[in-house]
């Protein structure tokens, strides 16, 4: 992969990633405010399950993709 295109694909991952962590912060700050926790706490408390989601999950769960999908490839031609 030539740098340019890595340098694209790294932005565009960052930027995928950060979109994906502000859904998550508004969909948990709706879900703690909607069951009757005060609305600054409700935020700040979506923030916190969005970042530790982003932070310890996003990575497990993406080394366990990238894994399934590198032994589907040596399945399907193996070398």
């Amino acid at each position: 992969m030539t740098e340019s295109k890595q340098s694209i694909r790294d932005w565009l991952v960052n930027h995928l990633v950060e979109i994906s962590t502000a859904v998550m912060a508004a969909f948990f700050t709706a879900l703690m405010f909607r069951v009757g926790i005060s609305m600054l706490f409700a935020i700040i408390m979506g923030l916190v399950l969005a970042y530790s989601i982003r932070l310890f999950g996003a990575a497990k769960a993406l080394n366990a993709i990238k894994a399934k999908l590198i032994s589907a490839k040596e399945l399907i031609r193996p070398e």
